[in-house]
């Protein structure tokens, strides 16, 4: 049976490739698509705040944050529970290689897009800038010390959600195939974001039900 996309499946993809086409991006002209509305079903709220924030956690660690200092928040936040293996491995590894704290510390753009899917921040850059490192210490910092993941956290619309989930897949797919094709022209910082909004914007939409290991970014 041949796939047929919905109506807003079409639509979102329209919308994105006006969008990348301004920008003369390389396009993909087949069949990509992002999950429809009645296959996606976001993650709850404190789930995401919970996520964002030990996202930042290891990321502030692979930034050279005292290892102390970190596992002092994760402890008294008491979201153990929630940090992934492989993150765990990092965190409580007292001596990481750069590879490992370099991989790690591309997260915090992941906590950036998870930021704003949680209405903490409005204009999203495009992904050849890098997140507000600023102004993710000032969301993040009732998070850590004041008890602030027992408040109340919102989401954006799961129609939002999926129109930049739909652009970042996209942006994604022309990285992919820019360093496949023509290497030397690959934004390597551009292509470093995409990747961090795209797996984290698939966590979220939870279609598959995997683990934040386990998230899949095939485009």
């Amino acid at each position: 049976m041949s796939f047929k996309p919905s109506l807003s499946q079409e639509k979102r993809r329209e919308r994105s490739i006006r969008i990348l086409k301004k920008r003369n991006y390389l396009l993909y002209d087949g069949l990509l698509f992002t999950p429809d509305e009645s296959e996606a079903q976001l993650r709850e709220p404190r789930e995401v705040a919970t996520r964002a924030l030990i996202l930042w956690m290891v990321g502030l660690y692979a930034d050279a944050t005292p290892q102390d200092e970190v596992l002092a928040i994760i402890d008294q936040n008491a979201i153990w529970d929630d940090v992934s293996p492989n993150e765990a491995d990092f965190l409580r590894n007292p001596e990481p290689d750069y590879r490992r704290k370099l991989q790690f510390k591309w997260r915090l753009e992941a906590a950036w897009i998870l930021l704003w899917s949680l209405r903490k921040i409005w204009f999203l850059n495009w992904p050849n800038q890098l997140c507000n490192c600023g102004k993710m210490v000032k969301i993040f910092l009732p998070m850590e010390h004041w008890n602030g993941l027992s408040g109340r956290f919102f989401l954006r619309s799961k129609s939002a959600i999926l129109d930049m989930l739909d652009l970042s897949m996209r942006q994604h797919w022309t990285a992919t195939q820019t360093q496949i094709l023509s290497p030397e022209k690959l934004d390597l910082q551009e292509a470093s974001v995409v990747f961090q909004r795209h797996y984290a914007l698939n966590w979220l939409i939870n279609v598959d039900e995997e683990s934040w290991d386990n998230i899949r970014t095939d485009t």
